[in-house]
């Protein structure tokens, strides 16, 4: 089977048309469907992936169970069943089929989402030296709630079903079934150091927060292609301030996601899932629109420049700086010293330079809107 076939960056922007159509914008409709890609659920090109290898299974009945397995997480998804998606995206008959590694996976660990594949291509270098990842995960919170819940435990219920079963946890099982569409958009996606994915798992059974402390202390790293000294620039370089404080001028200090049941363990209390699905859910949301705020220069003929400036200049420094606000006003201020080049130059690339000033301006007046307010 091969690799990498399936929903691209421009196959999505192309749905995401549609939606800002169907909202009655007509203003800049590319723009818009790039932002809007921070809510895309990746878990929905999982029925593009499998159709696009089709051709390989002509007339086997088990392949026909994949695919209407990958539809059923799209129907799902446009029902607000989130939950039952996830878990239809977990239980791909594919996994019993064939070899996992040709498997659907959203962070495109195993190269079989070309969506994601791009995303990161685009925003970052990907190289033998690192893979695809999911940040935060959702089963593993999951189980840890559901297995005090035996309804919950035995059975996959649908949404409505669940809280008419345990009504006391309405406001928890909805962060739940936010949680689980939301660990399945770029925000929750990212590469990370050769050997990371596996290890982080067995030693912090995939939270995030205990995750960062193994790059930043270099403890329990030795599997790991990786030097704790670069950590500063690993949290510029894909985005991550939303999960760090700034300690010092030279120190970034990692958030807690959420209460352990005691100081040695990495599960979650029963306040501390609480604390975990409200932190997830924002900071998610809040890193993808940073993400398809940077695709929308990526993507732009003068925009695409003004981007390799924010890396050169901030996303591959090692500055301390205090979340999105402080990163935002930098940006501000290159475009302001870009400005201040333009009588400099020639009539051609005068022209190019204001609609990259002008594109620059134009996204980051929307993430003020979108990031600063959250902050």
């Amino acid at each position: 089977m091969g690799k990498t076939k399936g929903n691209g960056i421009n196959d999505v922007i192309e749905e995401m048309k549609i939606s800002v159509k169907e909202k009655g914008n007509s203003k800049d409709i590319e723009a818009m469907a790039i932002r809007l890609l921070y809510d895309y659920d990746v878990k929905n090109s999982m029925f593009s992936y499998y159709s696009a290898y089709e051709y390989l299974h002509k007339g086997e009945q088990e392949y026909k169970k994949v695919k209407d397995n990958a539809k059923q997480v799209q129907t799902l998804n446009r029902q607000g069943e989130y939950i039952l998606a996830f878990m239809c995206y977990k239980r791909d008959p594919y996994r019993e089929k064939e070899d996992k590694r040709n498997q659907f996976d959203c962070d495109d660990s195993n190269h079989t989402c070309r969506f994601m594949e791009e995303v990161y291509e685009k925003l970052w270098t990907r190289d033998k030296k690192t893979g695809g990842d999911t940040m935060n995960s959702f089963l593993t919170t999951w189980n840890s709630y559901s297995s005090y819940k035996v309804e919950l435990k035995q059975t996959v219920l649908g949404f409505k079903e669940m809280i008419e079963q345990y009504p006391e946890d309405e406001g928890l099982l909805k962060k739940f079934n936010l949680f689980a569409s939301n660990s399945g958009k770029i925000g929750n996606f990212i590469l990370v150091p050769k050997g990371f994915n596996t290890e982080r798992y067995r030693l912090t059974k995939d939270y995030w927060d205990k995750s960062l402390e193994i790059l930043k202390t270099g403890k329990n790293s030795d599997a790991i292609d990786w030097d704790k000294e670069d950590f500063n620039q690993y949290i510029n370089t894909f985005f991550l301030w939303d999960y760090v404080t700034k300690k010092n001028e030279n120190e970034y200090e990692i958030c807690l996601l959420g209460e352990r049941r005691n100081e040695n363990s990495n599960f979650l209390s029963e306040d501390g899932i609480k604390q975990f699905l409200d932190n997830v859910n924002e900071k998610i949301i809040n890193r993808g629109k940073f993400m398809a705020a940077m695709l929308e220069l990526v993507l732009h003929e003068e925009g695409k420049k003004l981007y390799e400036t924010f890396v050169n200049k901030i996303f591959s420094s090692d500055k301390v700086y205090s979340g999105y606000a402080d990163v935002i006003s930098e940006m501000k201020v290159i475009i302001k010293e870009m400005e201040k080049e333009l009588d400099k130059l020639q009539q051609i690339e005068l022209e190019k330079s204001k609609r990259m000033i002008e594109k620059g301006e134009e996204v980051i007046n929307w993430l003020e809107k979108e990031l600063i307010k959250s902050e």
